[in-house]
């Protein structure tokens, strides 16, 4: 954060389209959140990409190389810590939120076998957290079977990417992982409008998923300030999740560990919130 430029609430359209878009001003038109619309903007649109630069690089490119190609000539990040506003290099913007991650679940993983990623594009929050903490098997779920097939030509097995649906009835994934397992996500739950469906296969494994975390925007711990109303509206308008915290809340077989709102957001309307709960 230290090249990081302060911006005043105030100033914030003349940094974004999204604040004329949510009130109406610019154009843009809602979307549904399903199958289709995933498939469409991550299968057959970024990770695509990311699978044809490997597959015709004359080189066997790396897994920085692949990170770039995915998001593109981008300098700057319109970024929050909580509902400070800040503009900064969109790389360096990105290494604090890997960096958020990590301080999220690594410390959380003493006494794990399996550290399970849901939703895990082709692995590259993986192979951060591998770097940082040997020890463990990294394995993911993935919806994308272009991310799926990209990982294996990444990893070649030593970091294991599976299909995965989240809203199916069961998870194979987290089915074959050794237990104890730390599960986490990031900003995976946010493309399931109703995410109750985890709960449902997750407590089917309770006995061996040692804690859970999300890194994910949560729209449940967004205050009334005009920021929070923002973020809010952006949920809307992108229909993304709507329903995690409130689905934590009321289970009485789960405990909420920590629910720290915004602690980070590459994107200022999409900040990252931290959820971490156990089973009882």
């Amino acid at each position: 954060m230290q090249n990081a430029k302060p911006i005043a609430l105030s100033d914030l359209p003349q940094h974004s389209l999204w604040p004329a878009r949510l009130l109406g001003l610019a154009p843009w038109e809602d979307v549904r959140r399903d199958h289709a619309k995933v498939d469409q903007e991550y299968n057959l649109g970024n990770y695509k990409k990311c699978l044809d630069f490997f597959d015709h690089a004359a080189h066997k490119p790396s897994l920085q190389e692949v990170r770039r190609q995915e998001f593109g000539e981008v300098s700057t990040a319109l970024s929050s810590r909580g509902d400070d506003l800040v503009l900064m290099d969109f790389w360096e913007s990105y290494q604090a939120y890997y960096d958020l991650i990590a301080a999220s679940v690594l410390p959380r993983a003493k006494g794990a076998r399996t550290i399970l990623e849901l939703g895990c594009g082709y692995g590259y929050n993986l192979d951060m957290l591998r770097e940082r903490a040997q020890g463990f098997a990294y394995c993911g779920g993935e919806f994308s079977p272009n991310a799926v097939a990209l990982a294996g030509k990444l990893f070649k097995g030593d970091i294991k990417v599976e299909p995965l649906d989240l809203y199916a009835a069961a998870y194979p994934v987290l089915e074959a992982a050794e237990g104890p397992v730390v599960i986490y996500t990031a900003h995976a739950i946010e493309q399931i409008p109703d995410i109750s469906n985890l709960f449902v296969v997750l407590v089917k494994h309770k006995d061996k998923i040692q804690e859970v975390i999300h890194c994910e925007p949560v729209q449940g711990l967004q205050g009334d300030s005009l920021l929070g109303l923002l973020r809010r509206s952006y949920t809307n308008a992108c229909d993304y999740n709507r329903n995690l915290i409130e689905e934590l809340r009321r289970r009485d077989d789960i405990e909420i560990l920590e629910a720290t709102p915004n602690v980070f957001g590459v994107n200022a309307f999409n900040a990252t919130s931290v959820i971490r709960w156990r089973f009882k």
